[in-house]
């Protein structure tokens, strides 16, 4: 395990009260337990699903996240690089999925690149293979998330009181 995997690390601030009042501060907790199985479901049943896993408390905390996301040989590093400025990162932006990243360099053989082409995801998981390759970067992550106290909490983030 490469030295930056240890560093992870949660900080967060209360929401101003005039924000936590806002629509589009709903916490964005949904809970992974009862996650689609693979099952064939049609659209409308998934929504559902979606909507009973979803938290319906107003958010009330920014929490932050900064953790490896990949392990990357430089070849690897590069095209990810380049997807991201090509409009990728603004995309996972605007799904909240990302806020910012940075590619560190690790010492070779600390791990294996994590790398699956982005259309290879799309097969079932049996089939998706990482590069494999001796990985030389660590792409990682900065999120942001808007939580409810419990939820909030439950991230290991500690609340001021």
């Amino acid at each position: 395990m490469c030295h930056y995997c240890e560093q992870d690390e949660i900080w967060g601030e209360p929401l101003e009260p005039d924000e936590a009042d806002e629509e589009e501060y709903q916490c964005e907790w949904l809970d992974e337990t009862d996650a689609d199985d693979g099952d064939d479901e049609d659209e409308e049943e998934e929504e559902e699903d979606l909507e009973q896993r979803r938290c319906l408390n107003r958010a009330v905390h920014a929490v932050q996240q900064r953790y490896v996301d990949e392990h990357l040989c430089a070849e690897h590093a590069d095209a990810v690089k380049q997807d991201l400025s090509e409009g990728l990162g603004d995309l996972l932006a605007e799904a909240g999925l990302e806020d910012e990243c940075e590619f560190l360099s690790i010492p070779l053989g600390s791990d294996a690149c994590e790398y699956v082409h982005p259309l290879d995801m799309l097969r079932p998981a049996a089939e998706v293979t990482e590069c494999g390759r001796p990985a030389t970067r660590a792409k990682r992550v900065v999120t942001t998330t808007f939580l409810c106290t419990p939820h909030a909490v439950e991230t290991g983030y500690d609340p001021p009181r």
